[in-house]
């Protein structure tokens, strides 16, 4: 699966159907080893939030009963923050109370990062750049 490919792209959706699918196609674990071995992962909004260790986080923005048969919310951990995208509360959806819902939840537990739209986080080596 992916042959020869540098990078894959993994866009937004549904964070909780988006980690269900890709346990049941077996994308999960492709993708761990594939970006162990040296792909490139580039993921916007959901495919940003599957990257870190969990997803249990994006609850408020996300439904998880959108994938009934998902028990196991942890991420690709790719990165050991955990993305909280859309962060600047512009987009409609994901007004700026949601942002402080999860912040005010989940802040002193898990180390979010979050990311506005424009906003990226860059892994290199080991070390993650906000750019």
């Amino acid at each position: 699966m992916l042959g020869s490919v540098d990078t894959v792209y993994v866009a937004g959706g549904e964070t909780f159907d988006l980690l269900q699918v890709m346990h049941t196609s077996g994308a999960f674990e492709m993708l761990k080893d594939k970006v162990a071995a040296g792909l490139t992962y580039i993921g916007t909004s959901a495919g940003s939030v599957v990257a870190g260790p969990t997803i249990e986080h994006i609850a408020p923005m996300d439904s998880p009963e959108k994938a009934p048969d998902l028990h196991d919310y942890t991420g690709l951990s790719l990165v050991d923050a955990c993305i909280v995208p859309h962060a600047s509360g512009t987009i409609p959806a994901y007004p700026i109370s949601v942002i402080e819902e999860i912040v005010a939840k989940f802040g002193e537990r898990l180390p979010l990062q979050l990311l506005n739209d424009g906003q990226a986080l860059l892994v290199e080596d080991g070390k993650a750049t906000l750019i």
